[in-house]
């Protein structure tokens, strides 16, 4: 399979990086993958679709030993997984999340269900807030690493998590729903 990735990649020295990013990260994308999809087969496609997306962009890719390198792959496989999970069969997610919250208790599960409700507003934003919130309060990303991650200047991302967390915060008190 990794000669498949191999292929998109352009150099000798992209593809020697890049065996080093598969065999550094791999298990750690399919451990964060089976934790949303609870399914292996279905964890390991979301790891293959991740590395394929790294391979297409592999000049985003910074140091594979760096912690930005470890975040970035963990947002995307957490992306692609996450997807997958909204794809299944109707029945399928529903099992999933029964099976979810039989294993919780009551508090946890509002929790959960408030976290969920800010995480579905944030990603009905804009692009523009979208995406540092996302990084900001999900992955939590500090605002001089998105900054450094985006390419965009410090003082540009505080704003827009100002910004965006106001906008997503008074969706939420409203009580209204981020699918609208």
């Amino acid at each position: 399979m990794l000669q498949m990735y191999l292929l998109i990649l352009d150099s000798p020295e992209e593809e020697c990086k890049f065996r080093a990013l598969y065999y550094s990260y791999s298990k750690l994308l399919h451990y964060v993958a089976r934790g949303i999809l609870k399914d292996d087969m279905l964890a390991e496609d979301a790891v293959q679709e991740t590395f394929i997306r790294v391979a297409k962009n592999f000049a985003k890719v910074g140091a594979v030993d760096c912690p930005q390198t470890r975040k970035f792959l963990v947002v995307i496989v957490r992306r692609v997984s996450l997807t997958m999970l909204d794809k299944r069969e109707p029945a399928e997610a529903d099992e999933a999340i029964e099976t979810r919250t039989a294993e919780i208790s009551y508090e946890q599960y509002q929790t959960q269900e408030r976290y969920a409700d800010v995480v579905d507003n944030i990603l009905m934003l804009s692009e523009t807030y979208k995406q540092v919130l996302y990084l900001h309060y999900v992955f939590q990303y500090t605002a001089a690493e998105i900054a450094n991650l985006l390419e965009l200047p410090v003082e540009t991302v505080k704003k827009r998590i100002q910004r965006g967390k106001k906008i997503v915060m008074d969706r939420v008190a409203k009580g209204a729903d981020p699918h609208e």
